[in-house]
């Protein structure tokens, strides 16, 4: 019941606190064998979201950073590392099964084989355009696409990702090393630019 509860009040949460974005993350005290608790997180800041889904090496440099050394030279945290906090960025799988049992089911919840028409990647190709000189290249479709079909969403859910602090690195760097211009151009021109879980990162 602890879960259905904190699951059912996070929107009345974020209406009475204006809290964006929020985070669900259970953690296990097995070196102390007692019972796994739950913790929720809210905050108001909307760059929380980036710091919370820094990837593993950037917690640690975090880490490495803010942390005092020990006279012993062993680690000063025992228990979290950025493997640990990679850990954390996933809620557990009791907090998506009391999310999903909503009715309407929320469409985050469908499965592949829940929609009909999914139209492989195998079926587009990418070509010089043909509507006239320097139009460039688009994408074109070897099939008749049904309306409402999905498009390329099995193989979507292996993304090329550039994580917001990627993405710095070749806003500020792209016009002093040359090597990176194809790298800028490859993420800004097929690139899709999402702000769902952190701010200024792509997709292809």
């Amino acid at each position: 019941m602890k879960i259905v509860t904190v699951v059912l009040n996070v929107s009345r949460v974020r209406m009475i606190c204006f809290v964006y974005p929020y985070f669900v993350y259970q953690f296990n005290f097995t070196f102390v064998m007692i019972d796994p608790w739950t913790f929720f997180i809210a905050t108001k800041d909307i760059e929380d979201d980036t710091t919370w889904y820094r990837n593993e090496a950037e917690t640690q440099i975090a880490i490495h950073k803010r942390t005092l050394r020990t006279y012993s030279g062993n680690p000063a945290l025992k228990y979290f590392d950025g493997a640990t906090m990679k850990g954390y960025q996933v809620p557990h799988k009791a907090f998506e099964s009391v999310y999903c049992r909503q009715t309407p089911t929320p469409e985050s919840c469908l499965t592949i084989d829940d929609r009909n028409n999914d139209v492989s990647l195998s079926d587009l190709e990418v070509k010089a355009s043909t509507f006239g000189d320097g139009s460039g290249r688009g994408v074109f479709t070897k099939v008749d696409i049904p309306k409402g079909a999905a498009i390329g969403r099995k193989e979507s859910a292996q993304p090329v990702y550039f994580s917001p602090s990627t993405t710095a690195l070749l806003f500020n760097r792209v016009g002093d090393i040359e090597e990176l211009s194809a790298v800028y151009d490859y993420m800004d021109g097929y690139g899709w630019h999402v702000d769902a879980i952190v701010r200024e990162d792509y997709f292809i």
